[in-house]
């Protein structure tokens, strides 16, 4: 997404909502992928004429597998954004021409940082049994967990903290 800022009056801050598509595959190695357009509620400003500072929101939809107990989901998410874009970026910043900007390597960066470490299909879900495989989302098993010292980690129960 490449936001024109002529015509923008250093200073002025500018209000807005939009869409756009990113790369779907962006979440290809977390099995999970962005279903539709991001969308992007914020400001941005032309501060002088060698920086354009961006901040907001981002709402996605994510698609994908549970990293606890292996469900297809659909979540939304709502990620904070700010970026900073300068004609001689420093390291944390992205690069600005002076005349547009664009926006998608640093939304990228910052879907990446912000989505959360685990990608699950709930916030409460409660993953599988590591001894049968039943989800336990959907009902409880029978098995033992007590451990009956066949798993190789039954010996850590006994550590006290």
């Amino acid at each position: 997404m490449v936001i024109d800022l002529k015509g923008v009056e250093i200073g002025a801050i500018i209000n807005r909502e939009f869409s756009f598509k990113i790369d779907e595959n962006l979440l290809a190695d977390r099995n999970a992928e962005i279903e539709s357009d991001v969308k992007f509620t914020g400001w941005y400003s032309l501060a002088d004429s060698n920086t354009f500072a961006i901040s907001g929101s981002l709402k996605i939809n994510v698609r994908g597998v549970c990293d606890s107990c292996g469900d297809c989901y659909t979540r939304v998410y709502e990620l904070p954004y700010k970026a900073t874009f300068r004609v001689a970026p420093e390291l944390d910043e992205y690069k600005f021409d002076g005349v547009s900007a664009d926006i998608d390597k640093s939304v990228a960066d910052a879907i990446l940082l912000e989505l959360p470490t685990r990608l699950l299909c709930k916030d409460d879900c409660k993953g599988i049994c590591t001894i049968c495989g039943q989800n336990l989302n959907k009902g409880k098993c029978n098995c033992n967990k007590d451990g009956d010292g066949d798993s190789p980690f039954a010996v850590l129960k006994d550590i006290k903290f």
